[in-house]
Parts: C-alpha cells; sequence; structure tokens
C-alpha cells in the first residue's frame, strides 16, 4: 500500500484533485465529485466511474499525443488506489483545500487515479542534486480571436469576472500577446501575470509552491536571490531576477523541438482588449516551438459556440431516435489513434460528427496549462544525450540551464457541454 504520509497536497481543477510525492517526483491526478451530502448517497456502478476515467487517459493516449509531440507531452498511466488510501488522503487534504472547492470531493467510487511525472522536475539523469529546480505553471487559455470580433474571448470574460466578484480587479494579460512569438509582447504578457495571476500562474521552487494569486510574498526577492546573481545588475541597482527568469521561460516556450514534418510559422494578431503598447512587430510562433503545437491544435475549431451548435442538434436529433447511435458514434469514447479523422455515422452526419469532435479537441487546449522547469548548470556540463524533453538555454550573459517544457491539464470535454459554452459566450455577445 502506498505510504500517505509521502505525499501533500498541490492544486485541483474542475474534475480532479492532484497530489504529489517529491521524493519519487510523481504526480496523481484523484477524481472528484459534487458533493452530495454525508447522509446521502448515489446510486452508481463503480465500474462506470473508473471506465470515464478510464476514458479520459485513453482520449490523452490516442487522440493527444496524435497533436503534440513526445518532448512536450507524456499522457500518464493509471493505478490502482485502494478505499482506505484515498480515505487517508481525503483526511489529509479536506482542511487545506481552497474554500470554493469545497463543494467537491473525492469521489469514494473511483479506485484509479492518473498517474504522472512532476514536471515542476527534469527528468532525471538530466537533473543536478543541491541545485534549485524552479518551475512556472501557465493556464495560457484562447490564443486566438473568433471571426467577427477584435477581443479575444479572455479579455471579453474579465470585467464579467470582476463584476461577479471572481476576481478584484482585471487582468492585464492577454493571451494573444503570448501566443505572438514576439518577445516585448510576451514579456508584456508575463509580466501581467505576475502582477494579476488570478489562476493563470504559479511558480515553484522544488515542488513547493512559492507563488500564486493567494501567496505573493518575496517572491521578487526569491527570484533575485537565484537569478540576478547570474545576471548583469540593472544601472539602477535594483534587481533584475524577474526580468532573467521572464526571459527563460520565453526562451523556453519558444524553444523548437526537431520534426520531420513540414509546418509554417503561425502569424500573430492583437487583440484590442490588449494593454500592451502597440509597436510595428505583431509577431509569428516559430514552428514546432511549444506554443506553436497548443495553438495548431487550438485552430482546429475557430468558429463560435453558434455555429457548431447546429450540427450538435443534428447529431442530438439522430441519437434520439436511434437506438445505440451515440454509442457507436463514439463521440464520448472510446478513444483510439484514428477517433478524430472516423465518423461512425450516417454519410449525412459526418461533417457535424467531425465538426463537434475538433470543437472539442480544440477546448481542450484551450483550457491546457504549460509547466516550463528550470535547472542552473555549470557552463562545462555537457549537454549531449539529454532525456527527451530536456535542453539547454543560455541566458543574455552566458548563465546555462537545462529546462523543460510540458503541456498538461489536455482533458477530454464532454459532448453535452455545448448549450452551457453558447450560454457563456451569449454573456459576452460573441
Amino acid at each position: 500500500m502506498e505510504d500517505v504520509d509521502a505525499w501533500i497536497y498541490r492544486a485541483e481543477g474542475n474534475s480532479s484533485i492532484v497530489i504529489v510525492n517529491r521524493d519519487k517526483r510523481l504526480v496523481y491526478r484523484l477524481k472528484k465529485r459534487k458533493c452530495i451530502g454525508a447522509k446521502k448517497r448515489l446510486k452508481v456502478d463503480p465500474i462506470d466511474v473508473e471506465q470515464k476515467w478510464r476514458n479520459a487517459l485513453e482520449f490523452k493516449q490516442k487522440v493527444i499525443t496524435r497533436l503534440l509531440q513526445a518532448d512536450v507531452f507524456t499522457p500518464g498511466g493509471l493505478v490502482t488506489l485502494t478505499e482506505e488510501y484515498l480515505d487517508q488522503i481525503r483526511s489529509k487534504v479536506e482542511n487545506i483545500r481552497p474554500d470554493q472547492r469545497l463543494n467537491t470531493e473525492l469521489d469514494p467510487d473511483c479506485h484509479v487515479a492518473i498517474a504522472m511525472d512532476d514536471h515542476c522536475f527534469l527528468k532525471t539523469p538530466a537533473a543536478i542534486d543541491n541545485v534549485p529546480t524552479f518551475s512556472a505553471e501557465i493556464k495560457l487559455k484562447c490564443g486566438f480571436i473568433l471571426p467577427g470580433s477584435e477581443t479575444c474571448i479572455f479579455c471579453l470574460l474579465q470585467p464579467l469576472k470582476v463584476s461577479r466578484g471572481k476576481w478584484a480587479s482585471v487582468s492585464g494579460y492577454c493571451p494573444l500577446d503570448l501566443f505572438s512569438g514576439d518577445e516585448q509582447r510576451m514579456t508584456f504578457a508575463l509580466k501581467e501575470l505576475f502582477r494579476n495571476p488570478q489562476n493563470n500562474l504559479r511558480i515553484f521552487q522544488d515542488g513547493n509552491l512559492i507563488f500564486d494569486q493567494d501567496k505573493k510574498v518575496n517572491i521578487m526577492q526569491t527570484l533575485q536571490g537565484h537569478f540576478s546573481a547570474l545576471s548583469n545588475p540593472q544601472p539602477s541597482g535594483q534587481s533584475d531576477g524577474l526580468d532573467t527568469f521572464i526571459h527563460l521561460l520565453i526562451k523556453c516556450l519558444l524553444h523548437q523541438t526537431k520534426c520531420l514534418s513540414a509546418s509554417s510559422p503561425i502569424p500573430s494578431s492583437v487583440c484590442a482588449g490588449s494593454k500592451c503598447p502597440p509597436h510595428k512587430n505583431a509577431g509569428s510562433l516559430r514552428p514546432f516551438c511549444a506554443l506553436h503545437q497548443i495553438l495548431s491544435v487550438q485552430r482546429l475549431s475557430t468558429r463560435p459556440v453558434r455555429e457548431i451548435l447546429p450540427h450538435y442538434h443534428k447529431l442530438c436529433s439522430h441519437f434520439a431516435v436511434n437506438l445505440n447511435a451515440r454509442e457507436k458514434s463514439e463521440v464520448d469514447g472510446p478513444y483510439h489513434s484514428d477517433w478524430l479523422t472516423e465518423q461512425k455515422v450516417p454519410t449525412e452526419l459526418e461533417t457535424s460528427l467531425l465538426q463537434v469532435k475538433e470543437y472539442l479537441v480544440s477546448r481542450s487546449l484551450r483550457d491546457c496549462s504549460v509547466i516550463v522547469a528550470m535547472q542552473a548548470v555549470h557552463k562545462q556540463r555537457e549537454t549531449q544525450d539529454l532525456p527527451i524533453g530536456v535542453f539547454p538555454i543560455q541566458t543574455k550573459d552566458g548563465a546555462q540551464y537545462l529546462c523543460s517544457t510540458s503541456v498538461i491539464d489536455t482533458d477530454v470535454k464532454p459532448f453535452d457541454r455545448f448549450l452551457k459554452w453558447n450560454n457563456e459566450e451569449q454573456e459576452i455577445d460573441l
């Protein structure tokens, strides 16, 4: 049985709680469900609950791995957990979970977890003992503007979220600046995330959270202590640790991997909601860098929900009058390598199913995150034969780091969410 004491709470999203084992540099994602009350118990089939979690992993293994390269994405695997272990984890994390997440709980009927490498660290043997590893987790959001609009979805949603009390102030971050490929725009976007991270930026040191929306103390001092000593001081004498850290982040996000297939740069657009000072070069994304890969998948569907909705309704009508038609269509899985291109519906519905699938995959990558990890190394260290996904980066002043960029949170989106998405877009007049 797993040693519960070795595992600590790191974070959670809408569907899972993340716990980590820093000694093993391993992450478990545990399935959540909505709270149903202490005296109530839903009548569910544990096999069905676990199969949905297996489907979620299968989506990553069979669909996403065909769209993202192995140096930026690894899907993970399944581990089986005992009921006793889950009960102990539940007790251990309950008092440290964020208040806004307490309407959910660990699902007692799901005894499997998705196990992944902890991307806050470099893969061994690249990692160096006794040298701190810093990592940044960035929730990028949608990197393009929907047709007919001049402002991206993220910027349009900000005033609405502030008015509803989710955030205290509007973020100056715009995803299009980060996805631009232009260093000036990317620098501005990342600095705005440091000013107002919301849930879009978290910084870790050796796997420990040191900065996010609720923890902002001493981050500049920490970065100064570990990064400015390796770089040229500013004339004013102020710390440029943040500048060096952001410079490294940008170089990692734009690091190009080797690929035999052809691809073109993606020209950047400028969002009307961006607060970045205008300049001549809008930028473009280099092929096969992490941002290029993510944006390419996001752009599988660039249409607003209202234009996909007729296809969704066609499929719903077909499913309603044809027994087992939804199951046969595989819109909810099982997932396989040809899932995106193979349409198991009557010919007249093939276009509708393809449009829906492409939109679902696009939404998955719009909600993904990247983790950039970096560790300082001696200049004389050999950087040949590094593990896949680990690469050397040199700063402007010659300091050398080993780095990795990993895409996470590529969760499958449910077919039945289209009406909710449509309502959300109507709220911002898209």
